[in-house]
């Protein structure tokens, strides 16, 4: 075990040398209003997200389609200036920025916790090197997988890029991937918050 940290330590893949990114380029429309400055029990959406990775990882950067109303949160900023509306787009501006590996969570999972963002950290080794893994992402009890809860490799930027020229969707550029699928048995951490009714379910 701790050879193993310390080989992760030498080629940068230590959990504290990976940088997170967290996705807040939605339009929101089924909210209402822009959700990750939603407060929700004295704290908005991102702020929680960002309080809770902060410990976690090298660096932390937003990234939106807007960056106004961010400022205040002393954090990076990535603007993603695809005319496109899809996730795709904003992981695409995070791997321009990543070297290697980076951490990628949506804004809006207010039961998110660390146990399970340090599980996926500590899951990138150099075996997936060899077996030709790009990507880790978490999957729930019922089979699903969270692509937004995931870890991605600045080398799939090539796929990316034609999904994103394609349309695809994010199910269908995964399914070109070779995955790490994480398996996580709570269902709770991954509730994400589409309308403000949902915020009634946590």
């Amino acid at each position: 075990m701790i050879r193993q940290q310390m080989r992760n330590i030498m080629n940068n893949k230590n959990p504290l040398h990976i940088p997170a990114y967290i996705l807040a380029g939605g339009d929101s429309k089924r909210f209402g209003e822009n959700k990750a400055l939603f407060e929700f029990e004295g704290k908005s959406l991102i702020e929680r997200m960002l309080e809770l990775i902060r410990p976690l990882v090298s660096s932390v950067n937003i990234i939106t389609k807007n960056d106004s109303g961010y400022q205040h949160l002393d954090v990076n900023i990535l603007v993603d200036d695809h005319a496109i509306q899809t996730p795709l787009a904003g992981i695409l501006r995070g791997l321009e920025d990543t070297a290697g590996w980076g951490l990628f969570l949506a804004c809006d999972l207010p039961n998110m916790n660390s146990d399970i963002i340090s599980r996926l950290l500590n899951s990138l080794n150099d075996n997936y090197e060899y077996e030709g893994i790009k990507a880790v992402v978490a999957v729930t009890s019922d089979n699903e997988l969270q692509p937004l809860v995931a870890c991605y490799h600045k080398s799939e930027m090539e796929s990316l890029e034609y999904s994103i020229k394609k349309n695809q969707s994010m199910k269908k550029w995964l399914s070109k991937l070779n995955i790490k699928r994480l398996n996580f048995e709570q269902a709770e951490p991954f509730l994400n918050i589409n309308r403000k009714e949902d915020l009634s379910k946590l």
